[in-house]
């Protein structure tokens, strides 16, 4: 459960699966904006995750996040003036 760090409390924050879609809409529907323990229930209907694209070198390798970010570094390395060079 997500820590505020602020107050040092959690966020009262949950998660939960239905089995059925109707039953998911008649939560959201008769909890949404109703108070709950003197706090106002706000529901959010959950997003599905986009899957991250696979980037492979030619060897048909999956680059890490590692050889990405190096990858960029020598991108950028050439456009920059260098001051070590005086």
């Amino acid at each position: 459960m997500p820590i505020d760090l602020v107050w040092k409390q959690t966020k009262g924050l949950a998660y939960v699966k239905f089995k059925q879609p109707s039953s998911a809409l008649a939560a959201y529907a008769a909890l949404d904006k109703k108070s709950f323990q003197g706090r106002l229930l706000h529901i959010l209907p959950a997003m599905e995750r986009q899957g991250k694209s696979e980037i492979t070198e030619g060897d048909g390798k999956k680059k890490s996040l590692k050889d990405e970010h190096n990858a960029k570094r020598k991108a950028a390395a050439g456009r920059d003036f260098n001051w070590n060079i005086l």
